[in-house]
């Protein structure tokens, strides 16, 4: 099947405040998994697993109003128009959503529970619950909080909390938490076998896991001479270990519980 693609368009007339919109989303193939493919900015996204095969997006009113100028003409007066919106399109089960600028109302997204995320924000409130695979995500002011995924993540944010709960991992795949400015919060299966890399420059590491510490230099070798290279990140397996999970944070605590 070709492309569908959607711009929904919501006007603000005279100031006032957006109406909820709310559309539904074909799919290619309907019961297969989904990719949802976000770039956004300016807004909060909140994404939930539904109980079927549907995929709709619900925009909700916007906080931007337009303010008037003072001065208007004799007689008339002044109609103003600001487009908000977002362009959808769906091509074999990806669906792709971009911002068309000026958009700050909150958007709710419902998908199949067999869903992953690629996203690409800015100034966003990032949220999703229930779905099985990957969530990549790089945010740029905002948090981010993930809840019930079944799956593997790799998260980055700039300005911002991470908090991530997983309720069960894929053995072989590595995933990475990482902040700049923000604490970075996840819970992992009491089972998960995985190497850690743990670095907290302005913070402290926590956890309830049993960890067996590994030393953080390591020797390199190159004509015949080892070069010792000390990095101040600190490496521990948990449960045998397994791939590697990176934890970072620049400025925050790292907080890794196990469930």
């Amino acid at each position: 099947m070709g492309n569908m693609k959607w711009i929904v368009v919501v006007l603000a007339l005279q100031g006032l405040a957006l109406a909820q919109d709310k559309i539904n989303v074909p799919l290619s193939k309907p019961g297969q998994p989904v990719t949802l493919d976000l770039r956004l900015g300016n807004t909060s996204v909140t994404i939930n697993a539904g109980t079927g095969n549907d995929v709709t997006l619900e925009i909700g009113s916007s906080k931007r109003t337009v303010k008037r100028k003072s001065q208007v003409p004799p007689g008339m007066k002044r109609i103003d128009i600001n487009p908000l919106g977002f362009e959808v399109d769906e091509k074999d089960n990806t669906i792709t959503l971009r911002d068309r600028g000026n958009t700050d109302g909150p958007l709710v997204i419902t998908v199949p529970v067999k869903t992953s995320i690629i996203a690409k924000t800015t100034n966003c409130r990032f949220a999703a619950s229930g779905l099985e695979g990957n969530v990549e995500i790089e945010n740029a002011n905002g948090s981010i909080n993930i809840t019930k995924l079944a799956g593997a993540a790799v998260i980055h944010n700039r300005n911002g909390s991470i908090t991530a709960e997983l309720i069960r991992v894929a053995p072989d795949q590595a995933m990475s938490f990482t902040a700049v400015n923000g604490r970075v919060d996840v819970t992992l299966p009491a089972a998960t076998k995985a190497k850690l890399k743990l670095r907290a420059e302005h913070g402290a590491v926590y956890s309830d896991f049993p960890m067996a510490m590994e030393a953080g230099g390591k020797a390199e070798a190159s004509d015949g001479r080892y070069q010792v290279k000390m990095d101040r990140s600190v490496t521990a397996t948990i449960n045998g270990g397994g791939p590697e999970y990176l934890f970072q944070s620049m400025n925050g605590s790292i907080l890794i519980h196990k469930k």
